[in-house]
């Protein structure tokens, strides 16, 4: 019961974040240091349902004392869009290594997945499923006017790479 509040609290304050961070309107950022392993934590523990009914394996590799300063609701609304949104579209026994590490004044993140590669109206369907996730050219969009970089691609073998900067 206190885990539920705490998902529906999580996923209310990132959709309300991901709706007013869509309209284009800048974002009054609260700033304080933030753990990014122990949010890369939270954020895997939030999909454990989904981790454990599809027998996943996801890997975190991430310095303990990696921390940096920024908006606590932003990060999060952020990597559960990147960790998340790839969970749903994954097969059984799918794998996803998520790594982090601090390069020239960026949190660099970087995950490879092996998710499906989903039509346009299936990845409507995952996002309708969950109203947490933003659609990837939104996610594109709220990324580039936070000055955030942000890239998705497949590789010829498949795998899905993505790479998320933050800068410090």
């Amino acid at each position: 019961s206190g885990r539920i509040s705490q998902k529906q609290a999580l996923i209310k304050a990132a959709a309300g974040l991901a709706e007013h961070l869509s309209t284009g309107i800048g974002f009054n950022h609260k700033r304080e240091p933030l753990n990014l392993k122990s949010i890369l934590d939270q954020v895997v523990m939030y999909f454990l349902d989904q981790i454990q009914k599809l027998n996943l394996n996801v890997r975190i590799t991430c310095p303990e004392e990696l921390t940096f300063i920024g908006d606590p609701h932003f990060v999060r609304m952020i990597l559960l869009n990147i960790v998340g949104s790839p969970l749903f579209c994954m097969p059984k026994k799918g794998e996803m290594s998520i790594s982090a590490t601090k390069v020239s004044g960026f949190i660099y993140i970087e995950i490879h997945d092996n998710r499906y590669s989903l039509s346009e109206i299936g990845k409507k369907y995952v996002k309708i499923s969950h109203d947490l996730f933003v659609e990837d050219q939104k996610l594109q969009q709220i990324c580039l006017q936070n000055r955030i970089g942000y890239s998705l691609f497949q590789s010829e073998k498949g795998e899905f790479t993505t790479k998320v900067f933050f800068p410090l």
